[in-house]
């Protein structure tokens, strides 16, 4: 799974963009950015997926 798609998960999950950058510890443009498939840095590509994993795949498996 790539960044567009879990940040797209976790908006429909109920989070804005300002709450997936807060939660991240980075800026709404970021977001925007990983949500429109361009490259972010590697830490927060990671916080993205654990931020998803924690949020949106828990409760799929739940």
């Amino acid at each position: 799974m790539n960044l567009k798609t879990m940040v797209a998960a976790l908006v429909e999950s109920g989070m804005s963009q300002a709450a997936i950058a807060k939660a991240c510890s980075t800026n709404q443009t970021t977001i925007f950015r990983a949500a429109h498939g361009k490259d972010v840095l590697y830490r927060t590509g990671r916080e993205i997926e654990n931020l998803y994993l924690r949020r949106v795949a828990s409760k799929s498996t739940a």
